[in-house]
C-alpha cells in the first residue's frame, strides 16, 4: 500500500553505513577488532546511550553492534570517519538506493518503503557484500532490543531480521526487514503518526 511514497529515512540507512564498513573489511582496509577512540565531536544523545561513555575507546564491531542493534548515533558517527565518499555511494548503489551525499543521508534523506526493501533484498542475496558478512549483518538485525514492531506480529520462534527508523520531529516510525517464516519474505512500514 503506498509502496513509492517518500518518507524520511531515519536511522534505517545505519544498515548501510555498517555495509561500507563491511565491504571495508572484505577489502582488507578495516578490521572488525580495530580499536577506535570516541570523540567529543562524535557524542550525540538523539539516540543511544554511547554517548554517555565519554572519550571510550570500542572495537568496530562494537561499533556496529551499537549502530545495528541499539541504532545508536554516536556509534554511527563514529564509524562515518572511516567510510569515503566513494564508498559511501558505492554502498548505496550495491544495496539498490538512489544516490544521495551523507549530508543529505543525516538530514533523513526521503526513501520510499519499495526503495528502501532493496537493502534487505540485498542483504538477503548477498548482491552488495559477500555471503559471510551478509549474514553477520542479517544476525546483528535478528539481536536488536527493538522488538514492538515487525517481530511483535509473528509467532516467538520466527526469526526476523530488522532495522527501526525513528525521526521524532515530525512523528516518522519505520521499520523494515525479513520475515524467516517457511518462506521468508520482506516487510517494510513506514509511517507518520
Amino acid at each position: 500500500i503506498n509502496e513509492r511514497e517518500p518518507f524520511r529515512s531515519a536511522s534505517l540507512l545505519k544498515v548501510t553505513t555498517t555495509a561500507a564498513i563491511l565491504s571495508l573489511i572484505e577489502e582488507n582496509q578495516l578490521s572488525l577488532d580495530t580499536k577506535v577512540k570516541i570523540s567529543s565531536d562524535d557524542l550525540n544523545s538523539r539516540f543511544g546511550n554511547l554517548y554517555q561513555q565519554k572519550e571510550s575507546t570500542l572495537t568496530i564491531k562494537e561499533l556496529m553492534d551499537d549502530t545495528l542493534m541499539e541504532s545508536d548515533n554516536t556509534a554511527t558517527k563514529t564509524l562515518h570517519h572511516f567510510i569515503s565518499e566513494e564508498k559511501w555511494t558505492e554502498a548505496r548503489l550495491g544495496m539498490g538506493l538512489p544516490l544521495v551525499s551523507v549530508e543529505q543521508s543525516a538530514q533523513g534523506s526521503p526513501l520510499s518503503p519499495k526503495q528502501y526493501s532493496r537493502v534487505f533484498h540485498s542483504l538477503y542475496y548477498s548482491g552488495y557484500l559477500s555471503r559471510e558478512s551478509s549474514n553477520l549483518l542479517l544476525a546483528e538485525l535478528s539481536n536488536t532490543e527493538f522488538n514492538e514492531g515487525l517481530p511483535s506480529g509473528v509467532p516467538k520462534n520466527i526469526k526476523v531480521a530488522h532495522k527501526v527508523g525513528i525521526w521524532g520531529d515530525e512523528g516518522s516510525v519505520h521499520d523494515c526487514g525479513i520475515v524467516y517464516a517457511k518462506k521468508p519474505y520482506l516487510l517494510c512500514i513506514m509511517s507518520i503518526y
